[in-house]
């Protein structure tokens, strides 16, 4: 997960390592309190829509410290939007 994420944001360098890697665990328990199945989501992942929700919620909190505030707001609101539809989707929830 951590390599997708580098990739996405593009970033080479391991210098944020520690910080991804905080940001792709806080983003699975973010989702899991929305009610999305801890199955559903996790660092092992091969669900491409769960990936690209993680690689949202992190690209939003790293936009929030590193970057523009405008693209971070635009971010969070297609994080909220992608977490909204897992949360009421069947096949990510137990509900």
């Amino acid at each position: 997960m951590l390599q997708k994420l580098k990739d996405a944001l593009q970033i080479t360098t391991n210098d944020f390592d520690p910080e991804l890697n905080d940001l792709i665990k806080a983003s699975i328990l973010d989702l899991n309190i929305a009610g999305v199945d801890a199955e559903s989501v996790g660092e092992g992942t091969t669900n491409s829509l769960v990936i690209r929700v993680i690689i949202s919620y992190c690209a939003y909190h790293f936009e929030l410290v590193h970057g523009d505030l405008k693209k971070a707001d635009a971010l969070k609101n297609a994080y909220d939007e992608q977490k909204a539809m897992l949360g009421m989707s069947t096949g990510y929830t137990t509900w």
